[in-house]
C-alpha cells in the first residue's frame, strides 16, 4: 500500500496566500515611500505556500507485511510492526478543531484549513469517515510515524495499521496511559479508581474519551486521545467488556472496533429495565 499526499487543500490555500502576499507587494509599492519589509512578507506569502505545497507532493506513505515506510522532506523513516512501542491516535470534526484551536480569529482560521482539507475527503458512513485526526506510530527507539488526513486513501491505511497493531499489542500488557484496565476497574493516573459496573458509558467524541459515572451529571473522567496510548484498543478492550460506548459519526473507527461497539449497545438496549420497587 503507497499512500501519496493531496495536494488540493494545499493548493488552494497556495493560491490564497499568493494573491493576500501579491496585494501587500502592490500595497508597499504605492506612495512616496516604499515599505521594503511590507514587500518582503508580501513575497513570502506567495513562495512559501507554494514550496511547501511542492515538497508535500513528493512525500510518500508505503505500508506492507513488514513496516511502515514515511518518504518526507529530509529523509526516510522505517519503523517494523515489531518495533512499534504504542500509537496515538485521535479523530474529530470541524468543531473540534475548532474548540481545540480557542475560538476568536486563530479557530476561525484552523476551521477554514480544516474543512479545505475536510472537503476533499469522500463522505463515508458514520463512523468511517476520516477527515480530521491523526495516528502516531511510536516506534520502541522513540521513532516516529504520522498518518493524517493529508494522504490520499488514509482510511485505508489506518485500518491496515489498526489490524497490524492491534494483533501485536493484544499479546502484550495493555498500556492506555493515563489510564489502566483490570479485571473490574478502570484506574485514572490522578483520579483514582471506578468499577466497571460504575461505568454508564464512554463517549468518544472531539478528540476526547469522556467516562461517565452511573447517577453521575459530570464525568468521572475527560482524556485527550492525542496524549492516551492506544486509544481504539482501550475502547476495543472495553467494548468486549459490555461497556457502551458512544462514539459520535465524526470518530473514524476501525471496522471490528465497530462490530463490537453496536454489539455492547445492542446488548445493553435489550436488557430489561430496572424498577424501584418499595415494600
Amino acid at each position: 500500500m503507497e499512500l501519496r499526499t493531496r495536494v488540493a487543500a494545499l493548493a488552494l490555500l497556495a493560491v490564497l496566500f499568493a494573491v493576500i502576499g501579491g496585494v501587500l507587494v502592490m500595497v508597499s509599492q504605492e506612495g512616496r515611500h516604499h515599505s521594503t519589509g511590507l514587500a518582503v512578507f508580501g513575497a513570502l506569502l506567495i513562495a512559501l505556500p507554494i514550496s511547501l505545497a511542492f515538497l508535500s507532493a513528493r512525500r510518500r506513505l508505503i505500508i506492507d507485511d513488514r513496516r511502515v515506510v514515511a518518504k518526507g522532506f529530509f529523509g526516510t523513516s522505517v519503523i517494523p510492526w515489531d518495533e512499534v512501542d504504542h500509537y496515538r491516535y485521535w479523530s474529530l470534526g470541524q468543531q473540534g478543531v475548532y474548540v481545540a484551536g480557542g475560538g476568536g480569529l486563530a479557530g476561525v482560521v484552523i476551521v477554514a484549513i480544516a474543512f479545505a482539507v475536510a472537503k476533499a475527503v469522500r463522505k463515508a458512513p458514520g463512523n468511517r469517515q476520516f477527515s480530521l485526526g491523526g495516528m502516531v506510530l511510536v516506534g520502541k527507539d522513540g521513532q516516529k510515524i504520522k498518518l493524517a488526513q493529508h494522504y490520499k486513501g488514509v482510511a485505508g491505511a489506518l485500518d491496515r495499521c489498526f489490524d497490524e497493531l492491534h494483533a501485536r499489542l493484544r499479546e502484550r500488557p495493555r498500556d492506555y496511559a493515563p489510564l489502566t484496565v483490570t479485571a473490574a476497574e478502570v484506574i485514572h493516573d490522578k483520579k483514582g479508581p471506578i468499577a466497571l459496573a460504575e461505568i454508564e458509558k464512554v463517549g468518544v467524541t472531539g478528540g476526547r474519551i469522556t467516562i461517565r459515572k452511573r447517577g453521575k451529571r459530570l464525568a468521572w473522567a475527560n482524556v485527550s486521545m492525542r496524549s492516551m496510548k492506544n486509544a481504539m484498543l482501550f475502547v476495543d478492550d472495553l467494548a468486549e467488556r459490555g461497556i457502551v460506548i458512544d462514539a459520535q459519526d465524526e470518530v473514524f473507527v476501525p471496522v471490528p472496533v465497530l462490530a463490537k461497539l453496536r454489539a455492547a449497545a445492542s446488548r445493553q438496549s435489550a436488557m430489561p429495565v430496572a424498577k424501584v420497587v418499595q415494600r
